[in-house]
């Protein structure tokens, strides 16, 4: 979990101590409460440490545009649940005391109230070989959970299993296709206005990107209506978002954006952001991987689409939202590492 964080002033506290109420046992035994720093959302994250044990509250408003139906999140919480049941290491929000439900309407917020996961997330040129068996076979472990999972009536549009094209796939061929000329050429003008760091790999990723885009698209054309098996996937898995204590891993965290599709997404997702193009690191963590969970014919031919797509679009997202105005100076200086890296990878295509 991200460590930076602030104190609360007694009017914050107070709003939070009414919802804890719902929540924990007997509120007087929470100890202190302290706002965490991070992330791109509109949702905010509080520490608190309640009967020697932490836990972490989120809000989020309820109007936000950045936000998730409630019913898709809701969902989410008892899909986590069902990963729990196989021993997979994620945080099961807690229910509501009064209506067993486990997302709190308060002051025009959502919240939500879940285990605090110990542990350190370690960087590829770090992670150990008995680390990497180990996330690995984790990480097929909770797939072959997540193929098992019944989703409700109402958490179908998002968390079901079943054998279709893969959605990433049709997703970012969309999304190549939304950059027409007109739009590429307004991107192109909103970074004018842009800091320099962000500017410079920016600028260079969009002429890499008319180089590679046609080649990449036809690359997802080719497999748009394979079958393959469909089921609920963390999409977000890379290195930040697996703790581990030693060899050990404790948690997988920040499972907001898990939704039905192929288990690709998580595996190009993750292992990029661990090794890059490192092929030769790539094929020992799929080694790892397919002692659990072997591969079928067609699913490598979706890891390097997903993965060169990935590579393609990833600088493009961070400039569209510059374009749009939806993310802050502040946060861009957390990006320009990241499109500086993928630059990298991009030059490499």
């Amino acid at each position: 979990m991200p460590t930076d964080s602030k104190l609360m002033n007694s009017f914050q506290m107070n709003i939070i101590n009414q919802v804890l109420f719902h929540f924990l046992e007997d509120c007087s035994d929470v100890t202190s409460v302290i706002q965490v720093e991070g992330g791109f959302s509109a949702a905010r994250v509080f520490k608190v440490n309640y009967r020697e044990h932490e836990f972490a509250l989120r809000c989020w408003p309820l109007n936000s545009e950045q936000m998730f139906p409630v019913d898709r999140i809701t969902e989410l919480h008892r899909f986590l649940n069902h990963l729990s049941t196989f021993e997979i290491p994620v945080a099961v929000p807690l229910l509501v005391r009064d209506t067993l439900t486990s997302v709190f309407n308060h002051r025009n917020m959502f919240w939500q109230c879940e285990p605090w996961l110990s542990g350190t997330p370690v960087a590829g040129e770090t992670l150990q070989p008995a680390q990497l068996k180990s996330a690995m076979q984790l990480l097929a472990r909770m797939h072959l959970a997540a193929s098992r999972y019944d989703s409700t009536v109402a958490g179908q549009a998002w968390f079901t299993c079943k054998t279709g094209p893969c959605p990433s796939i049709v997703e970012r061929r969309n999304i190549i296709a939304s950059y027409n000329p007109q739009k590429l050429l307004k991107l192109t003008e909103a970074l004018q206005t842009s800091p320099t760091e962000f500017r410079e790999p920016a600028q260079k990723a969009l002429i890499l990107y008319h180089t590679h885009a046609l080649a990449i698209d036809d690359q997802l054309k080719q497999l748009e209506h394979v079958a393959v098996p469909l089921h609920p996937c963390w999409r977000d898995l890379w290195h930040d978002h697996i703790l581990f204590e030693n060899e050990t891993i404790t948690g997988l965290i920040d499972p907001t954006a898990t939704r039905t599709d192929h288990i690709a997404t998580d595996l190009t997702r993750l292992l990029g952001s661990w090794f890059s193009d490192d092929q030769h690191q790539w094929q020992t963590a799929l080694t790892f991987y397919e002692t659990i969970r072997p591969l079928s014919t067609a699913e490598p031919r979706l890891v390097k689409a997903l993965n060169e797509s990935a590579i393609l679009l990833t600088p493009m997202t961070w400039i569209d939202r510059w374009w749009q105005r939806v993310i802050s100076l502040e946060q861009l200086q957390q990006v320009i590492p990241r499109v500086q890296a993928n630059l990298a990878r991009l030059c490499k295509l």
